[in-house]
């Protein structure tokens, strides 16, 4: 009775631990970022050009740093040999609704090219490379590590999206700011386009077996 006692102590206090761990490494993360983006936005906003880089590594650093160093380690970090045909499919996502979208234009008349299409395609591939590392430097900070990190926590989804879509937004602040008519949407509606999608890429990636 005494040990199924013990036993049982020993278990809750290890869930406190790890919800205490959890919530730690959530506020590391946040205030590193937070950080990060500041500095980032505050030294282009100077014409120092790193400046983006610091900015767009703050989230991919602050995983690598708490997955390696804070507890988190590496198991629900996506990195699965099962998860390569959705990669592919990512991979191939934007640059096949990129092509679409340019190929109905053509076909219909609303979008003239005045370079040669080799060029074209030569400048898209170009753009399209650090387009994704900068994309994947983003998605596992906040889909790949803050949103598991809240469900563990048994946050439900919607407040959790939105947690983490606001997260997110301000994030974006101090890039904006120190690069104006960078995005021609007004503020305000950027931010709730950010919001709306908080939802549905977190969707996806249980859906697909993230």
């Amino acid at each position: 009775m005494q040990n199924s006692a013990i036993l049982q102590t020993d278990v809750m206090l290890d869930s406190a631990a790890e919800r205490r761990r959890i919530w730690r490494n959530l506020l590391l993360y946040t205030v590193g970022v937070m950080t990060l983006s500041v500095l980032g936005g505050a030294m282009l906003s100077t014409g120092t050009g790193i400046g983006g880089l610091i900015f767009i590594s703050g989230p991919i650093l602050m995983v690598i740093l708490l997955r390696a160093l804070g507890g988190d380690g590496w198991q629900d970090a996506g990195l699965r040999l099962g998860s390569l045909p959705w990669y592919l499919f990512a991979l191939l996502l934007f640059p096949g609704t990129l092509g679409l979208i340019l190929g109905i234009g053509v076909v219909t008349g609303t979008i003239l090219f005045r370079s040669s299409v080799g060029a074209l395609a030569g400048a898209a591939v170009t753009g399209l490379v650090p387009a994704l590392i900068f994309a994947m430097f983003e998605e596992w900070g906040w889909r790949g590590y803050l949103e598991p990190r809240l469900a563990r926590l048994g946050i439900p989804d919607l407040r959790r999206h939105l947690l983490v879509g606001m997260i997110w937004a301000v994030w974006h602040i101090p890039y904006f700011w120190a690069t104006p008519g960078f995005i021609a949407l007004p503020p305000a509606l950027l931010r709730c386009s950010w919001l709306a999608a908080s939802w549905p890429w977190p969707w996806c990636m249980v859906n697909c077996g993230r």
